[in-house]
């Protein structure tokens, strides 16, 4: 379960963090959908962020188990 929520939060965060990338470049800045395109990829680092550490968790309950 860990491993799925890891994955989901990865790749959707990887999807906030591009999506928002490209956007920026085709909006001005000082608007409402400017600041909220930095508001989305703040959110997405976040993610990306929750995916690496449920999966550095997984990976080391998966280790402490096998050594037992």
């Amino acid at each position: 379960m860990i491993r799925l929520l890891a994955r989901t939060a990865l790749s959707f965060g990887c999807f906030l963090l591009l999506a928002s990338g490209v956007l920026l470049f085709a909006l001005r800045p000082g608007t409402n959908q400017f600041a909220i395109t930095i508001f989305n990829m703040i959110m997405g680092g976040a993610m990306i962020g929750v995916g690496i550490v449920l999966s550095l968790r997984f990976t080391r309950r998966k280790t402490t188990k096998e050594d037992l």
